[in-house]
């Protein structure tokens, strides 16, 4: 399913498309790959998420509301037997010949600007490469990240994390750390361009926010075929930047800081966003209505998100996960690494199953009746012991 730094991987209800998502620092990308056969991963083909046409953000300050028009690039189709047949004799010299970026960032005739952070000329990260005859399976398979690149994906994202998908409301929610590098706003002069290729392909074009967000990506309509592939994007959610306070929280405390995992609990329009940041003394599991109201709701207050878990000092929540399968419903999660031992792990819970709306209510789109998760919050952990234990969320009830 290509070569790139993978951190989630989500299958779709077709048992057939895997959105991964790429947790690298400069100019990642989104894949697809869409296998032959439901249930068989060993053959199909791969696509990158192509960003454009961006409106908003509503938030000029945090980014929150940009929408993009999201389309799908094809790299290759491949089986693995041929991946693994080519694996033990290919190189990258054998994919690529490379050529030598100019002082403003420009590629001799014939090759191909590519982002990539590992190749920096006067400022700009900038990579010429022409693919070799007949290598095209090579390049879209070992080199993924690069050849979406080259042939016209967007690749400017920063740290794309976890991945979960609505089945009532059709959409996919997909967190990412923070706004940097090609995430930004492109200037309109070189060298400045370190992280796009140009205003041309200055897809994404967010403020500067190391708190992150969550971005909503909406399916095709259908139940076939292409209908899974997403076709529009927004920033539905994101925290705000602040200058240190009393506690030493860099991103407001009433908000996001570097979204991790997320997870839709199933049978509900509750998104559970784990928080892995450095930007938060105390990092924080929040509850998010999906449907309660529009998400443009400004900080640093907001009545759609709930602060339901809040970690020691310098641990993250990882390992969110929730369970409906038999007569209770258990929310779990984990207490990573933090200052003072021990990590922990446990859960939010029992909830009654015969409470949460069954899945089958939403074939014909009745989403108004989908049930949501309303916790009782919990405030801002503050002062010397007190932020170096785990508190959960006392109770929740199911509306």
């Amino acid at each position: 399913m290509g070569r790139i730094a993978h951190e989630l991987a989500l299958v779709l209800p077709d048992r057939r498309t895997v959105l991964t998502t790429d947790d690298w620092s400069n100019n990642g990308v989104i894949l697809m790959f869409v296998a032959d056969r439901a249930d068989d991963l060993t053959s199909g083909e791969l696509f990158a998420a192509r960003f454009a046409g961006q409106t908003g953000p509503v938030n000029t300050v945090t980014g929150t509301g940009a929408e993009w028009a999201v389309s799908w690039v094809s790299l290759a189709r491949a089986t693995q037997a041929e991946l693994e047949a080519m694996r033990p004799t290919l190189t990258f010299a054998s994919i690529f010949e490379t050529g030598t970026c100019a002082a403003n960032a420009t590629c001799p005739a014939g090759f191909t600007r590519v982002l990539s952070s590992g190749y920096v000329v006067s400022g700009s990260y900038c990579e010429c490469l022409k693919l070799k005859p007949g290598m095209e399976k090579a390049a879209a398979f070992f080199e993924s990240r690069r050849y979406a690149g080259y042939v016209g994906a967007t690749t400017e994202f920063s740290k794309a994390e976890g991945i979960t998908y609505s089945p009532e409301l059709r959409k996919v929610y997909l967190a990412i750390t923070r706004f940097k590098t090609g995430m930004l706003n492109g200037a309109t002069t070189l060298p400045a361009y370190a992280f796009d290729f140009d205003a041309a392909r200055d897809a994404i074009r967010l403020p500067d926010n190391s708190c992150g967000g969550v971005l909503e990506l909406d399916l095709v309509g259908g139940a076939t075929g292409t209908s899974w592939r997403p076709s529009k994007a927004r920033m539905f959610i994101t925290g705000k930047m602040q200058a240190a306070d009393a506690q030493g929280n860099t991103c407001d405390p009433n908000g996001l800081a570097s979204p991790d995992n997320v997870i839709v609990v199933p049978g509900t329009s509750t998104l559970l966003i784990a928080e892995d940041s450095g930007d938060h003394t105390n990092n924080v599991l929040w509850s998010l209505d999906l449907l309660q109201k529009a998400p443009y709701q400004p900080w640093p207050a907001s009545p759609m998100i709930t602060r339901i878990l809040s970690t020691p000092r310098g641990a993250e929540v990882s390992g969110i996960w929730g369970s409906a399968s038999g007569p209770f419903a258990y929310l779990t999660m984990s207490v990573q690494h933090p200052t003072v031992p021990p990590a922990v792990t446990g859960y939010l819970g029992p909830i009654p199953t015969s409470l949460l709306t069954p899945r089958d209510e939403f074939e014909a789109g009745s989403i108004g009746a989908l049930r949501r998760l309303v916790f009782d919050p919990l405030a801002i952990q503050t002062g010397g012991a007190n932020q170096d234990i785990t508190v959960g969320s006392a109770g929740v009830c199911v509306v």
